[in-house]
């Protein structure tokens, strides 16, 4: 990893395109540097980390994050105060840029599938889907499809665009740039309550309400079933886990087994902080930097 920190060192990045040209003009290597620690993460059954050899590498304190992604191919997506998108590859490079100033503030990021992005601006309710280049693959106003209350938006692995519309309380599934089609479900159970978190993962949708549970349902829209798992903000869905922290600590759901186990977190980690897991990578920010704890 120490040759990996001096390539992150020399890296000339690309100039931030102006969004009227496509053109590039010079900034800092430290305005877009990925700050990197990599350390030693350990996860067997229960998970463990074990911080006994861990090495430090951090880098600066100048990154603008006010919350991050990644995806399954170890790419790190950073959204920073302006709601500019940044993205990082694997080896911590930057790589691409994507700012849409005219759409408002970004409120969620979805990199379920790093091929096909799915980004919301809900002050406008527009929805905007790009590639892993972060160019543009098209956009279109939920409103003009008659969806009046938008709920949540997830991205599935089919490139179905899932949405809980709040004005009927229903699912809806997006599956084109021109119509809207209600899902194959009745009435959602949560009726009254907003999601703060939607996901699609393993062909189901994860529907995060808060003070009542995680409610789970089938590919076709159908519930199957509520998770107790209740006064969490955001969870994530790894292979056959649900993760999620509460109270300084980071637990994992078995959704075969309904098991929950405490998983042990790097030393230094409070277990508050924003945090994701991606296969054998844990990332973790802590204040304007991101740490990698990596299980090699």
């Amino acid at each position: 990893m120490l040759q990996f920190i001096k390539i992150i060192k020399r890296t000339t990045l690309p100039k931030p395109p102006n969004p009227q040209r496509g053109s590039f003009q010079s900034l800092p290597i430290t305005h877009y540097l990925l700050p990197i620690a990599c350390c030693l993460l350990l996860i067997a059954s229960p998970p463990s980390v074990s911080a006994q050899n861990w090495k430090l590498y951090k880098k600066n304190d100048a990154l603008d994050c006010r919350f991050f992604i990644s995806d399954n191919l170890h790419n790190v997506y950073i959204i920073t105060s302006k709601s500019e998108i940044l993205k990082y590859g694997e080896d911590g490079s930057f790589e691409a840029r994507y700012a849409n100033l005219k759409m408002g503030k970004l409120g969620q990021l979805d990199a379920m599938n790093p091929f096909k992005l799915l980004v919301y601006y809900p002050d406008f309710q527009t929805v905007q889907l790009l590639d892993r280049e972060l160019n543009s693959l098209g956009s279109f106003n939920l409103l003009d499809l008659g969806i009046v209350r938008v709920g949540a938006v997830a991205m599935a692995d089919d490139g179905k665009i899932w949405i809980y519309d709040a004005g009927t309380n229903k699912l809806m599934t997006l599956t084109g740039n021109t119509r809207a089609q209600q899902a194959q479900s009745s009435v959602v159970p949560f009726i009254g309550s907003n999601p703060t978190q939607m996901i699609f993962r393993n062909n189901a949708l994860y529907v995060n309400i808060p003070d009542k549970g995680i409610y789970v349902f089938d590919r076709f829209g159908k519930f199957t079933k509520t998770l107790n798992i209740k006064n969490i903000s955001y969870f994530q869905v790894v292979d056959n886990q649900l993760l999620y922290s509460q109270g300084g600590k980071l637990f994992s759901f078995q959704l075969q087994t309904l098991k929950t186990t405490l998983m042990k977190l790097p030393e230094g980690v409070k277990g508050t902080e924003p945090l994701r897991l991606e296969k054998n990578w844990l990332f973790v920010q802590q204040g304007k930097t991101i740490f990698v704890h990596e299980d090699k």
